[in-house]
C-alpha cells in the first residue's frame, strides 16, 4: 500500500506545479522560447528575417555554394540551425557520394550531416535553448555557414546539372 501512495506523489506534485504556475503549460513555453530566440538573434548582430511560426532565416554568400540560407527554428526547447546543401533529385546517390559525406562528417566539428525525410542533403546543429546565449548562437550559425559552403564544394561532383 505504501508503494501505491508513493507512486501517486510525483503526479500530484506535477499537477500542483502546473496549476500553481511554477511550470508553464506547453503553449506558454513555446511563446517564451520564441521570444528568447528573437532576443538571441538580435544579440548576434546578424541580419535575420522572421517568418511565420517559429522560423527565422539568415542569408549568406559562400565562395562555393553561392547565395544560401541558414534556417533557425526551435522545437521542444531545442534550437535547430540548418542549411540545405542539395535537393534529393539533384544528387547522384552512390558509394562515392557516401564516402565523401562520411569523410566530411569526420572533418567538421559540432555539426550533423545527413539526409532529411525528403532525401535532401543538410548540415545541422542542434543546441539546447536553455543554455545557448547570443554569442553561441552566432558561432553556431557561422559554423553551419562554413560547413555548408565547404560541404557543397566536396559534393559538387555528385550534383547533377
Amino acid at each position: 500500500m505504501g508503494r501505491v501512495r508513493a507512486g501517486m506523489i510525483a503526479p500530484l506534485i506535477a499537477v500542483w506545479l502546473v496549476l500553481a504556475g511554477v511550470v508553464p503549460l506547453h503553449a506558454e513555453t513555446s511563446a517564451v522560447d520564441a521570444k528568447k530566440v528573437v532576443r538571441l538573434l538580435q544579440g548576434t548582430g546578424l541580419k535575420y528575417t522572421a517568418h511565420e511560426g517559429k522560423v527565422w532565416t539568415v542569408d549568406f554568400a559562400g565562395k562555393k555554394i553561392g547565395r544560401s540560407t541558414v534556417v533557425v527554428t526551435n522545437n521542444a526547447r531545442l534550437l535547430v540551425i540548418f542549411a540545405d546543401i542539395a535537393r534529393s533529385k539533384t544528387l547522384e546517390k552512390g558509394v562515392p557520394l557516401m564516402q565523401a559525406l562520411l569523410h566530411a562528417d569526420h572533418s567538421f566539428d559540432y555539426v550533423k550531416i545527413g539526409f532529411d525525410d525528403d532525401g535532401d542533403l543538410f548540415v545541422r546543429i542542434d543546441a539546447p535553448l536553455r543554455v545557448t546565449d547570443a554569442r553561441q548562437l552566432k558561432d553556431d550559425i557561422r559554423q553551419v555557414m562554413r560547413v555548408a559552403d565547404d560541404l557543397y564544394g566536396a559534393v559538387t561532383p555528385y550534383i547533377k546539372r
